[in-house]
Parts: C-alpha cells; structure tokens; sequence
C-alpha cells in the first residue's frame, strides 16, 4: 500500500465538519453548522450521512423539509428557531436520544421520527401544534417536557386557587407516567390528547382566576369606601350642624379625594398579589 492509497483511504473514513450554506453536503460529514442565512434545510439534504453525529441548528432556521436528516446518526437534535418539520425528516435516525424544539414549533410531518429506536425525550411547546399520525412512532420514548416549564410553574402557582394548580400538574405530569407503558404506535395521539387536556384546563381556571380576582376587587373597593365614608360622617357628626352648614363642599371633596385614594390604593393590593402574578400566563 502506498502513500497515496493510505491518504486516500483516510480521507473516505475521516469524517469532515462542515459550515452548511445550502446544497447537498458530502456523504461522510460528521458535524454541521447550519449558517444563519439557511432559513430552511432542503429535501434529503442530509439523507444516509451515516457519519453525520453533530448538528448545531443555530437560531434562524424555519424548516426542515422530508427526509431532510433520514438515516443519520445524529445524538441529538436541538431545534429552537424551527416551525416546520416534514414527512420522515429524522425517519430512522436510530442514535438519536433527544429532540428540543423551541416556542415557535407549529408542525411535524408523518413518520417525522419514525424507528428512532433510541428517542427517550421530547421537548414541545404547550400550543396547537399540527401533529401528523405516527410522528413519535418509537419505542423507547417515555418523556415529554415543555418549553419554558419554569416560567409555566410560575403561571400555575399564581392561580388562585390550590385546587386549580394541584389540577393542572398533575396533568400535566400524566404524559411521563403513560408513555412508558404504550406501544409505540400509541404515542404520537397520546402526546396530542395530552397537550389539548392541558390547555384547555388551563385555559379555563385562567378564566376563572379572573373572574375570582375582579370580584375580590370590587368588594375591597365597596368595603373600603364604605368604611371611609363612615368615617367622613362621624367627623361630620362631631362638628356639629354649625360645621356642616359652613363646611358641606369641603366634605365633599375630602370624600371624594378619600374614593378616589382608596380606589387606587385597594386596586394596588390585589394587583400586586394576584394580578401581577397572572400577566405572565401564557
């Protein structure tokens, strides 16, 4: 063997890293980074690169179109610009253990995810998302976390009542006990079924939790005057009816001033306890 075969032979096994503009890439590349001018990675761009481990997404990329990774030994994929994933796009990507998506995520195509044997965990936002049948098609896969679950624990926790938050965790939790024991052909609807129980139970005690807070508004507002106003009268009372002959405007304006302070003041108590809180819902 000599020096030219030897190269030649380490050049084929050598796997190359490669800054993705567009195209169709070499068969043995072992990691990419997708340029930010890429708003979305073609059909079969990355099909049968069996040496392709390592994929930065970066944080500009749309759409991922059919077949786009098939067969590919990616480890993981995290995708937080993506709104499209098509038809068998990671289809038999058996090494792949993870797929993060980002808010945005709005699509994901048939078999998007078919046969990745090693897929334990997703990550998904909590929104309508269009999932085709059998885009989750796999065995292993037993966790679904959602995007941005900290700022979601923060929503949950500010409803105003226990019962509503006991309520929507432990739906939400539902998802990680039930996956591990379907067949994978089971999966993919059971994510879908999951995701809409829990919107729409969030969605409801949101309502609920407003309708709570403006009740608790207006009686601390009625209270509230009331109690000044009986306070105004019993000073009125003091004075005698001289002091309520010469002084009847000024009375008036200092209880406006008092309904006007009050409003202001017990509108700020339940803002900063209840309402604050419930702005950042989703």
């Amino acid at each position: 063997m000599n020096f030219l075969t030897l190269s030649l032979e380490m050049k084929i096994i050598m796997s190359w890293k490669i800054m993705y503009s567009g195209g169709r890439p070499p068969r043995n590349v072992g990691s990419v980074i997708i340029d930010n001018s890429v708003r979305e990675i073609p059909r079969g761009a990355f099909q049968s690169c069996f040496q392709l481990t390592e994929v930065d997404f970066g944080n500009m990329l749309d759409t991922i179109e059919q077949r786009a990774f098939e067969s590919c030994a990616l480890r993981g994929a995290t995708m937080p610009s993506v709104r499209s994933v098509g038809v068998d796009a990671f289809y038999r990507c058996e090494e792949l253990e993870y797929a993060v998506f980002g808010v945005d995520l709005g699509y994901v195509g048939r078999r998007a995810f078919n046969h990745c044997t090693s897929l334990r965990r997703i990550t998904i936002p909590l929104k309508d998302i269009i999932i085709d049948d059998g885009a989750f098609h796999c065995d292993n896969l037993a966790t679904v976390d959602l995007v941005g679950a900290d700022d979601l624990q923060k929503t949950i926790s500010s409803l105003h009542m226990e019962r509503w938050t006991d309520e929507i965790n432990q739906e939400i939790n539902r998802i990680n006990r039930v996956l591990p024991g379907l067949e994978d052909w089971e999966k993919t609807s059971e994510i879908v079924e999951w995701s809409e129980r829990v919107r729409r139970k969030l969605n409801r005690h949101k309502r609920e939790h407003q309708v709570v807070v403006k009740e608790a508004m207006t009686l601390l507002e009625l209270a509230l005057w009331k109690a000044k106003l009986d306070e105004a009268e019993g000073e009125e009372d003091g004075n005698g009816e001289a002091a309520l002959e010469f002084q009847p405007k000024k009375a008036r304006i200092d209880v406006d001033s008092a309904r006007k302070a009050l409003r202001i003041t017990s509108g700020t108590n339940v803002i900063i306890k209840n309402v604050l809180p419930f702005l950042k819902l989703v």
